[in-house]
C-alpha cells in the first residue's frame, strides 16, 4: 500500500545558514510544489525561539503538524515524502 504525502498537515523546520541541507531541502519543496503548511527558519531572529526550533532533533526536519510527529532528514523526490508520511502514520498509531 502507498502513502499518500498529504503536504497541508506538514511544516518545514530547517535552518538555511547553518544547514546547506535545510537549503537544498527548500529548493526541492518549491521544484516539487509541496503546499506545504507552512516552514519555520531558525535562522530567523523572529523564528529562532519557537518550540519546533528547540525541539527538533536536527534539520532539515519536518513535522506533521496533527500528529506532532517530526521526522528529520533530506527528502530530494515524492518517494522520499511519501516514505515521511508512512513514518508518521506509523508513529501516531503506536502513540495511540
Amino acid at each position: 500500500m502507498s502513502e499518500t504525502f498529504d503536504a497541508e498537515k506538514w511544516i518545514f523546520v530547517g535552518d538555511t545558514e547553518m544547514c546547506n541541507y535545510s537549503k537544498q531541502q527548500v529548493d526541492i519543496c518549491k521544484n516539487l510544489e509541496l503546499p506545504l503548511k507552512g516552514a519555520i527558519l531558525c535562522n530567523d531572529e523572529k523564528q529562532r525561539e519557537s518550540e519546533a526550533c528547540q525541539k527538533v532533533p536536527s534539520f532539515p526536519c519536518f513535522c506533521n503538524i496533527e500528529t506532532s510527529v517530526c521526522i528529520s532528514g533530506l527528502r530530494e523526490n515524492m518517494d522520499d515524502f511519501k516514505e515521511l508520511q508512512r513514518l508518521s502514520n506509523e508513529a501516531s498509531k503506536e502513540n495511540k
